[in-house]
């Protein structure tokens, strides 16, 4: 009889390998472990603390994101206003990449007024890396990427 020995990747090690993701939070410590959750997970991930610096982002073109993953609760622009914002551009431009809002705001309410901004996804902020790279890989899948 022979033995194999398997050793198991978790999904967050593989399955976000190749991916760019937009994280965008006024909150530097929210921010920088969002895009340390992700980049344990293997994607290429690039911060912006603004909605306007999400959009400077977006407006280079040189490496559109796979996925924006964005808090919704920012002073001045918040996450609707960026979807909008987003929503409004051409599809080169990036007007249909995938997002995620991932908030404090957790009530049924609040997660159908995600979806009616247009945010694919809506995550509690104090969602673990399991259920974040779910969520990505999950939108990605739909969005055929």
């Amino acid at each position: 009889m022979r033995i194999r020995l398997i050793r198991f990747r978790s999904v967050v090690e593989q399955d976000l390998n190749g991916l760019r993701i937009l994280v965008v939070d006024d909150e530097a410590g929210a921010c920088d472990l969002l895009a340390i959750r992700i980049q344990q997970s293997g994607a290429e991930v690039v911060t912006a603390s603004s909605v306007e610096a999400a959009m400077e982002i977006l407006a280079r073109g040189d490496a559109l994101p796979d996925l924006i993953v964005s808090d919704i609760a920012m002073p001045g622009e918040d996450g609707y206003s960026l979807m909008r914002r987003v929503r409004a551009l051409d599809l080169e431009q990036g007007g249909r990449i995938p997002a995620i809002a991932v908030t404090a705001y957790s009530r049924t309410k609040d997660l159908m007024r995600a979806l009616a901004a247009d945010f694919q996804a809506h995550l509690t902020a104090w969602a673990n890396a399991a259920e974040l790279s779910h969520a990505i890989i999950g939108l990605i899948g739909q969005f055929n990427h």
